[in-house]
This record gives C-alpha cells, sequence and structure tokens, in this order.
C-alpha cells in the first residue's frame, strides 16, 4: 500500500503544478537578417499594451497545470516589445531618441490543448509614428500547432517552446512586412 501511495505521489507532482517565469528575450537570428536585408533607420519601442480578450491572460499563461509567465516586471504585451527592442538592438537600428517610434497592442493571446494537440495564438495591432503622425497600422497573427503528449511534463515543455516562440516569429513578420519596410522607409 506504501508502495502505491508514492507512485500516486510522484505521478501528481509531475502532471501539474509547474510555474516558469521566463528570462529576458534574447535576439533571434531570423529577425536579424530580417533586419539587415533592408535599410530600416534606428528606431524607438513605444509602449506594448493588451487589451480585448489578451488583457485577461497578459501576466500568464497556463496549461496543463503549469503556468508560464513573462520575465519579472513585465507582462505578455512587454514581452513583445522587449523582444522586438533585443533584435533592433542587436542590429544596431534601436534608437531610444529617435522620431521613428513602434509600438504595438496584444490583442489576442490563445491557447489550448486536448490529450494529443496543442494550439497557440497570438495576434498584435503594430503602429509606427514619426511624431503624431502613423505611418504603419496593421494586425498581423502567429499560430502554432504540436503534437500533445498525454504526459504533463512533457506536453508542459511543448507547450512553453512553442508558445514562446511565437513571440520572436511575430517580431520576424512584422519586420518582413512590405507595408512595414515602406513605412520605416529614411
Amino acid at each position: 500500500m506504501k508502495r502505491q501511495w508514492w507512485a500516486a505521489a510522484a505521478l501528481a507532482a509531475s502532471l501539474g503544478g509547474c510555474t516558469e517565469t521566463l528570462p529576458p528575450p534574447a535576439p533571434d537570428i531570423e529577425g536579424l537578417l530580417a533586419l539587415r536585408s533592408f535599410d530600416m533607420p534606428p528606431a524607438a519601442v513605444g509602449q506594448f499594451t493588451a487589451t480585448g480578450p489578451a488583457a485577461a491572460q497578459d501576466r500568464g499563461v497556463t496549461i496543463r497545470a503549469g503556468t508560464f509567465r513573462p520575465p519579472e516586471g513585465t507582462s505578455w504585451a512587454g514581452y513583445l516589445g522587449d523582444t522586438l527592442e533585443a533584435q533592433l538592438a542587436a542590429s544596431g537600428k534601436h534608437d531610444p531618441q529617435s522620431p521613428l517610434r513602434i509600438e504595438g497592442e496584444l490583442v489576442e493571446n490563445r491557447r489550448g490543448e486536448n490529450m494529443s494537440s496543442g494550439r497557440a495564438t497570438i495576434a498584435a495591432q503594430f503602429r509606427v509614428r514619426r511624431g503624431d503622425m502613423i505611418l504603419y497600422d496593421k494586425r498581423l497573427e502567429q499560430r502554432s500547432d504540436w503534437d500533445s503528449n498525454y504526459f504533463g511534463f512533457v506536453a508542459y515543455e511543448a507547450a512553453l517552446r512553442h508558445y514562446t516562440a511565437l513571440y520572436p516569429k511575430l517580431v520576424e513578420q512584422l519586420l518582413k512586412d512590405p507595408d512595414f519596410r515602406k513605412a520605416v522607409k529614411p
């Protein structure tokens, strides 16, 4: 009987209750290549906020009884802005004093899983301003689907990997967008 109790306790511990706080975002090679593929002047990163349904999950996302959170002192919307800033800084294109400012609103932050598959979607409304003039205003979205696993710790790690990869992919999508490139042209 004692042995069965330990096995049940070990299984319960492996299936849930994890909380993971992410480190600050690092530059991504695809984003750096996108930035280097066109002539973009240095830009400032403005405010990134969450609106609508995304605001409810702006501090943490729960999948399979595990929660992952953005870095201390930020939100998922802030994490998106920090991801963009990391890309710009690594390529020498970040200038906090620039009149060219990129800002955004996280408007969708969804995730879901069943026993065999997982899905996450994030979307943001990006704006580029020069002073008070809006040069670019567009909604972009990234989605990821993955095979899930019955075991909580395996499913949790896959969800964490796929969900957090959406942020640099969304920034890369912005940097490759032809309308964005026209808007920031020197």
